[in-house]
């Protein structure tokens, strides 16, 4: 693992091992908060948002607007690697996402180096006519000491799948898809599911898969 105010890579990096599999070399990334706040430390390309240093801040405006940019779209939110890279590359959720008037078939993924907090609640306030699936991706290098994904604000997608993986899921708050698929793993064999409030899919399909409990 490497640490610092800024790592300048011109070379190559061999992360073979001579005995048993190769290792994985890892960069300290950035902490991204959507919040209210105005963007700080964010790219937009396309539709993908990306950290561009530590204390990065995406407006929650911002990512209503990319989702409500066209139809079916995956909106990509990714903690990346430039900058001072002193944080562990966490994404929080900490203002309400109102998903109404981006229409159905789109997608958020939040793909963060450790882990995903949902502090602020995802939900359409004028029902029928929007759906959202959420896919969230946290340790998604390996990289994260804890790698969680920590549900504790209620989640509705209105018939969006719901899709988690990372080392650990907790949940603290109700989510309910509508008939939305709900999809959780926790890898490794350490990783936890621990369900603290309810799950309701309707008649789709939940499946759970911990890699312990």
């Amino acid at each position: 693992e490497t640490s610092g105010h800024s790592v300048d890579i011109s070379g190559k990096v061999d992360v073979s091992a001579a005995n048993g599999p190769g290792g994985t070399w890892l960069i300290d990334p950035n902490n991204i908060t959507i919040s209210a706040g105005a963007c700080a430390n964010i790219l937009l390309t396309g539709s993908q948002f990306d950290s561009t240093n530590d204390a990065a801040v995406l407006n929650v405006g911002a990512l209503k607007a990319a989702l409500v940019a066209g139809a079916g779209v995956t909106v990509i939110v990714e903690t990346g690697i430039a900058g001072t890279n002193l944080e562990q590359g966490d994404i929080t959720l900490a203002a309400v996402l109102d998903f109404d008037g981006i229409g159905t078939g789109d997608t958020l993924l939040l793909r963060a180096h450790d882990d995903i907090s949902i502090n602020a609640a995802i939900f359409d306030s004028v029902a029928g006519g929007d759906n959202l699936s959420l896919n969230f991706v946290a340790n998604k290098v390996g990289g994260g000491p804890t790698g969680v994904v920590n549900v504790a604000a209620a989640v509705c997608t209105a018939s969006g799948t719901f899709t988690s993986s990372g080392l650990a899921f907790i949940n603290t708050a109700a989510i309910t898809t509508s008939n939305g698929t709900v999809s959780i793993t926790a890898t490794g064999p350490t990783g936890d599911i621990t369900i603290g409030a309810l799950i309701d899919a309707g008649t789709a399909t939940v499946n759970l898969t911990a890699g312990r409990n």
